[in-house]
């Protein structure tokens, strides 16, 4: 699909994206922000290294498993073309998170 979004609603479809800063904490990670008819319908992390970031910070301030949906929406989302390691770095934090 459009945008690296190939299992995403078409009620979410965005037809234009944009980059911006998280300003919920001060880790400053890359979201990609979905556009649809000039308001915001979706989001997701711009690359795998804010992923593992967050997953991280979720794995210590919580559950780790709390961070399971974020590493498999990244999954769901990712271009396989463009960030086949980035893909395989989640993999692998997902399998460390079955072991636990």
């Amino acid at each position: 699909g459009r945008f690296g979004l190939g299992q995403t609603p078409s009620r979410l479809l965005p037809d234009a994206t944009t980059d911006m800063v998280c300003g919920y904490c001060s880790t400053g990670c890359s979201l990609r922000i979905h556009l649809k008819d000039g308001e915001a319908v979706n989001l997701t992390p711009t690359d795998v290294d804010a992923v593992l970031d967050l997953t991280a910070l979720i794995a210590e301030s919580s559950s780790p498993q709390d961070a399971r949906p974020y590493l498999e929406r990244y999954l769901l989302t990712a271009r396989a073309s463009e960030d086949s390691g980035g893909i395989e770095q989640v993999r692998q934090r997902l399998a460390e998170l079955d072991t636990r």
